[in-house]
């Protein structure tokens, strides 16, 4: 049995459900930063639409209204990032947030709601870290839409 670890998650078939009409958002103040991530998700996932932002007042009503896959976030000029983190898990509860900083910051980050976390060191590793959070979401969400019929509850 394949283990994930955090430098290898386990491999997704990238051709299902989970992986089609993929909307990212990027959240970052810094465009090198958003451009790095941007081109390696678009090279794992091609058909996918990002949307980079470099602010939260332009990042908060995106996550409030538009269904997105998933979002990275670093920092913003207003925020840092797990302050970042905690307002875009307030607008969405259920989108999974990867963040992502230059310091090891997984512990409050995941403190702070989100669902990953990678050092930009790392950023090579992005595609392959979101697609394993998208099929873990999608085994989430499947889980959450079955029920189990009983004697008593079939008849």
């Amino acid at each position: 049995m394949l283990v994930p670890t955090p430098e290898f998650p386990t491999p997704v078939d990238e051709s299902q459900p989970p992986f089609k009409n993929l909307r990212f958002l990027i959240v970052d103040d810094n465009p090198d930063g958003r451009f790095l991530v941007s081109k390696t998700l678009l090279r794992k996932f091609p058909k996918s639409t990002i949307v980079e932002c470099q602010t939260g007042e332009a990042a908060l009503p995106i996550v409030e209204q538009e269904k997105l896959s998933l979002i990275v976030a670093h920092r913003t000029y207003e925020y840092d990032g797990t302050t970042l983190v905690r307002e875009l898990r307030a607008r969405n509860a259920s989108v999974p947030i990867l963040m992502m900083s230059g310091i090891n910051r997984e512990e409050v980050a995941t403190a702070a709601g989100a669902n990953a976390f990678l050092t930009y060191e790392e950023w090579l590793l992005v595609g392959n870290h979101v697609a394993s959070l998208l099929a873990q979401t999608a085994e989430a969400q499947s889980d959450r839409r079955c029920s189990t019929l009983t004697p008593a509850t079939s008849r």
